[in-house]
């Protein structure tokens, strides 16, 4: 993430978490309940930031404050030094919580010892002698350094930024794009950006949670609707193919349920869901946007599936073993 945010830090049932259980996406009871415990490591990838950029800039432009990386330095040593760094930092932030004081981070050569452990988890010149991988890093890594230490707002590089600059230029000059993303008032409801969504069922042994990119309520005409903010790098002819490859279905279901869910904390009654709406953006080519509704049919496919893997968790919760899938956790012999 780019910027902190609490809402990582709650447990809770999301659609994301789901994967993990889902044997269709290499899922599997050991591995959700490492995601559970938070003992699994986050998925960083680079198209996964910059959807995160985006997100900021269009739904919560108030943080979305940063300063670009003009160093040029190399890709893997930039990757090798952010980890670094934020580890540092995790570490300085506690011990400055424990003593009172306010330790900032020191230059790279301060931390030699942990530049010899940063390559070994990139896998960094691992035929090298340490001196060298030390003295590449430093020559070559000292300026994103220095970057790091003494800036207060998240580093994006320049491509990045041009990047952000083109889709931003698109969802402009969009006018579906401006209505569905953009505008915050309405004479006839209201949008709600990135709203957090917490609740518990009692049919589960475990909470629920879901952020919502956006979310439209009528009070005129008593509906409500989803609208998602997606980040695409196929053409918008072949976004239908992310959608199932990346089970949007499931994901819309999920947020529309969390939606009815907010809906009745906060009071609403008689409250109709309209279709939701994806609004996706090209990350190559010509960044075009592209707004798309999700059918009925499409929403009842995405709650069948996440029934049956709650179906599926709510098992290993109750019975707490998380070694084999729910076909195989019975002392059964299996005929083939």
């Amino acid at each position: 993430m780019l910027v902190y945010d609490p809402y990582y830090d709650v447990q809770g049932v999301s659609n994301s978490s789901l994967k993990h259980i889902n044997p269709r996406e290499g899922g599997s009871p050991f591995k959700f309940k490492e995601h559970w415990d938070k003992k699994a490591e986050p998925l960083r990838t680079s198209s996964l930031e910059f959807g995160n950029l985006l997100h900021l800039a269009v739904l919560e432009p108030h943080l979305c404050h940063y300063e670009v990386d003009k160093t040029n330095t190399p890709d893997k040593i930039r990757d090798i030094l952010k980890g670094m760094y934020d580890g540092i930092k995790a570490s300085t932030d506690l011990a400055n919580v424990v003593t009172g004081e306010a330790e900032r981070i020191g230059p790279l050569e301060d931390y030699v010892y942990a530049i010899i452990g940063a390559c070994n988890n990139h896998s960094y010149g691992s035929t090298w002698k340490d001196e060298t991988r030390i003295g590449k890093v430093m020559s070559q890594g000292n300026s994103y350094w220095n970057l790091l230490r003494n800036t207060d707002t998240f580093i994006i590089t320049q491509d990045q930024c041009d990047l952000l600059k083109r889709c931003l230029e698109s969802i402009h000059s969009s006018p579906q794009a401006v209505k569905y993303l953009i505008n915050m008032t309405d004479a006839d409801g209201t949008f709600y950006n990135e709203l957090e969504v917490h609740w518990e069922e009692p049919l589960f042994a475990f909470p629920f949670k879901a952020k919502i990119d956006r979310l439209y309520v009528s009070e005129k005409y008593k509906t409500y609707r989803v609208i998602d903010l997606k980040t695409t790098a196929k053409t918008l002819g072949q976004f239908h193919e992310s959608f199932d490859k990346y089970r949007y279905a499931r994901q819309v279901a999920f947020y529309n349920w969390a939606a009815e869910k907010y809906l009745q904390q906060q009071g609403y009654e008689g409250y109709a869901p309209e279709n939701p709406l994806i609004c996706a953006v090209e990350t190559k080519g010509q960044n075009r946007v592209g707004i798309y509704g999700v059918t009925d049919e499409t929403i009842s496919a995405g709650h069948a599936e996440i029934s049956d893997l709650l179906y599926r968790l709510n098992h290993h919760f109750k019975t707490n073993r998380w070694l084999n899938e729910l076909e195989t956790d019975k002392e059964e012999i299996f005929w083939l």
